[in-house]
């Protein structure tokens, strides 16, 4: 049994005996020896479960920190190679850039969200959506890209971390929609909205995020449904993707709507307040 196999192979035994001591507020194995302390409740809102479970969220994202840092470790001993070709640097670059990425949504459950930067320039927006694309589709596919926007784009705010995984999510979905290779549109516009809103938001200048694709489209029976979790045409999908997808756009209070044909593909708007015309959800 190598290093690896032993680590797990203990952790999974540790993890399957821990449980919850109201008494002290903490975590235990059964033979007694300590493990995670608890994070302080609160009074008013916290529950002996809840704290449970983002105490034990909590050890497992250290863990995975951990290990995410001794893959990144690895890879960048390989990368000091000489001898490496051009494509498998490229290839193992994607990789770290991948763990990176994973390393900062784990930090999520490490630290919080409200420790999470946030992204309020139109440059360190469409960087962020170049470098989220780059690792998603990688090298030699057959999948093309392009991202364009004005000069005169408003910024918008939203955190960073959320905003990657709101583009992993739907570049995700639009690369599944094209296995035969297609091309992919990302485009940032200004745009007024003068007509009627979903529940909650203003009129008023905000910053539209379109991403199409030229895949399948998106079936018609699934379309009214399609962010509520458990609605996927995937075989082996869970139909969480967009659900979380729209909740993150939700959180950063923007909103979503998309059009879509079968077998002409789909465009996904994203709609955020404009950050210099200051609106906000009511």
């Amino acid at each position: 049994m190598d290093f690896y196999e032993e680590y797990w192979d203990i952790y999974n035994q540790i993890k399957q005996n821990m449980f919850y001591e109201q008494e002290s507020n903490a975590i235990h194995s059964y033979n007694g020896k300590y493990l995670i302390p608890a994070l302080k409740k609160n009074k008013q809102h916290t529950t002996d479960t809840t704290s449970h479970h983002q105490i034990t969220t909590q050890g497992i994202a250290h863990d995975i920190n951990n290990m995410l840092s001794v893959i990144m470790g690895y890879l960048d001993i390989i990368l000091t190679n000489d001898e490496l070709s051009k494509n498998d640097q490229q290839y193992l670059f994607k990789a770290l850039e991948a763990s990176q990425m994973l390393k900062e949504l784990n930090s999520l459950l490490l630290k919080g969200e409200s420790d999470t930067k946030r992204c309020n320039s139109i440059q360190s927006i469409s960087e962020l959506i170049k470098q989220t694309i780059e690792v998603m589709i990688g090298v030699n596919t057959d999948i093309t890209w392009d991202i364009s926007y004005d000069s005169d784009v408003e910024p918008f705010q939203i955190f960073c971390v959320h905003f990657k995984r709101i583009i992993q999510n739907l570049v995700k979905n639009a690369m599944e929609a094209m296995p035969n290779g297609g091309h992919l549109s990302i485009q940032l516009n200004n745009v007024i909205m003068d007509k009627e809103l979903p529940n909650g938001y203003q009129l008023g200048k905000y910053v539209q995020v379109s991403i199409r694709d030229e895949g399948c489209g998106i079936p018609l029976e699934l379309q009214k449904n399609l962010f509520k979790s458990g609605i996927t045409s995937k075989e082996n999908g869970n139909g969480l993707g967009l659900r979380i997808t729209y909740y993150l756009i939700q959180l950063n209070n923007g909103f979503i709507n998309f059009q879509s044909e079968p077998n002409s593909g789909t465009i996904f708007n994203l709609y955020f307040p404009a950050l210099l015309s200051k609106i906000n959800r009511s």
